[in-house]
């Protein structure tokens, strides 16, 4: 069951007319009921994460078309938080009374509420739902809040979207007290923090030496690419309470992440820059070529990608010569790899 609503603050310009006369009041699309969701999986989903997979699946859908990514607001994510323990907590569907006031800086603000049996299923009725799907891609809004509740089975959640006034401070996603100036990744970790595609290791940092692990690299290429996240998949050693487990069935399923071997995906293992190459050049949509610009890929099974990727200008390798291939990705590495692939 789902539910959706927009609301509009007017113009300055419509002020303006109301004081001459022609008064403009504040618009609330009536709410409208999609039905009773009755979702294919047997168990609510686990996952602890449930609000960021709502959030991937959001963007996945305004990626495809175009559209830009909307950026996460924790005052957002506390007032969907709160609305959903109290849907729950009712046992009944509706939306926030107090939505307008709840919500503070807002030029246009609008709220999708449901429940069901997983993430994948309650995405898939929103956006059969014209209402609710117009909300999830309005270009006229640009941040959103997920507030998630999981009670006897069920799952609870609220989307809340925003297009702050004008006067809303510039938001500071990107600026990292571990990224100095100086640094050659700098700009690039910038623009995939604003891009919505990669966040920091805490609040104010990035940690742009560590390594990228297996599932971490699903995430930053499931965003990036537009991949929905996916609620089950092939790997027996993906834990469905894992934080990336949605973006690495969603991965394997669009034919991008493959598994380390038989069915393990060994998502804490590091990325090495062999494998990274074979990820990225399946998700940009690019071909295996024959090698002749390193010396030191010869035999290694994704040759046919570092080199396709070398092509595409996506990467120059560790040196003049070599690619060293079995040395792990970096963070830093990685907001530049995305960047270069994506055009970010």
């Amino acid at each position: 069951m789902l539910r959706p609503i927009r609301t509009t603050r007017p113009t300055q310009a419509a002020k303006r007319r109301g004081r001459r006369g022609q008064v403009r009041r504040l618009v609330v699309a009536t709410a409208v009921l999609a039905g009773m969701l009755v979702a294919p999986a047997a168990h609510a989903d686990p996952r602890p994460d449930l609000a960021g997979r709502f959030v991937d699946s959001v963007n996945a859908e305004r990626v495809q078309r175009g559209l830009p990514r909307l950026q996460v607001a924790s005052d957002l994510n506390a007032v969907a938080a709160k609305h959903s323990v109290r849907m729950a907590d009712q046992r009944l569907l509706h939306h926030n009374p107090n939505l307008t006031t709840d919500v503070k800086n807002w030029a246009r603000v609008a709220e999708n509420v449901g429940r069901g049996r997983s993430v994948s299923s309650l995405h898939t009725a929103f956006m059969n739902s014209e209402g609710h799907k117009r909300n999830i891609l309005d270009a006229n809004v640009t941040q959103i809040g997920v507030g998630v509740e999981v009670r006897d089975g069920t799952v609870w959640v609220t989307k809340v979207f925003r297009r702050p006034s004008a006067s809303a401070s510039p938001a500071s996603t990107g600026r990292f007290r571990d990224v100095g100036s100086a640094s050659t990744h700098g700009t690039n970790i910038e623009r995939i923090a604003r891009a919505g595609v990669a966040a920091g290791c805490s609040a104010d940092r990035f940690c742009p030496a560590d390594s990228v692990s297996r599932e971490q690299m699903a995430t930053f290429l499931g965003r990036a690419k537009g991949v929905l996240p996916a609620d089950s998949g092939p790997f027996s050693d993906v834990s469905p309470s894992g934080t990336h487990t949605g973006n690495v069935f969603g991965t394997a399923a669009a034919k991008i992440a493959t598994g380390c071997s038989g069915s393990n995906y060994c998502p804490s293992r590091d990325l090495t820059r062999s494998e990274m190459a074979a990820f990225l050049g399946r998700a940009m949509g690019l071909t295996e070529k024959p090698v002749r610009t390193f010396d030191d890929i010869a035999g290694d099974p994704n040759a046919g990608w570092i080199q396709a990727l070398a092509d595409a200008g996506v990467t120059g390798g560790c040196d003049a010569d070599r690619y060293c291939p079995d040395a792990p990705v970096s963070r830093q590495q990685m907001a530049s790899f995305l960047v270069r692939a994506f055009k970010l």
